[in-house]
């Protein structure tokens, strides 16, 4: 994949993140948080949302529960940014002195980058193509 194809430093990979809620993978229907605190509370697509929401548009989550990683694709509004940084630039210096705790755990913060980087890039835009075909074919026969 060549680099004009994609535009760099948009993938946040969050690891470390805490398993509090989840038995064996899977939502723990009987636990309950000890407060609503965001750290405490079980992660999900929709916590990440919320976290991360304010630094920039977020166009993919990549998350499934009971994993303790989760990968962050933001919308290229570098204009928008203090100092024209991508979104996970402005998040991982806003958390690199405290920390950030995700579902009672301090996780890690990186912006993928070079091969790791293009590897998710490349699964993005070919699951885009895919879905823009599926449009197309339900455009076709809602027309026909």
């Amino acid at each position: 994949m060549e680099d004009q194809n994609y535009v760099k430093n948009l993938i946040l990979q969050i690891s470390g993140i805490g398993q509090l809620g989840i038995q064996d993978g899977t939502f723990d229907k009987a636990w309950k948080p000890k407060s609503r605190l965001i750290q405490e509370q079980r992660v999900t697509r929709e916590i990440l949302q919320q976290v991360f929401d304010p630094f920039g548009v977020i166009l993919h989550i990549n998350y499934m529960a009971g994993r303790d990683t989760a990968v962050l694709r933001f919308k290229g509004d570098v204009e928008k940014t203090p100092e024209k940084q991508t979104p996970p630039q402005v998040i991982v210096q806003q958390f690199s002195d405290n920390g950030l705790v995700l579902g009672g755990q301090q996780v890690k913060l990186e912006i993928l980058s070079g091969q790791e980087e293009q590897k998710i890039w490349a699964f993005l835009l070919k699951k885009g193509v895919q879905k823009s075909q599926q449009r197309q074919k339900g455009q076709f026969k809602q027309k026909h």
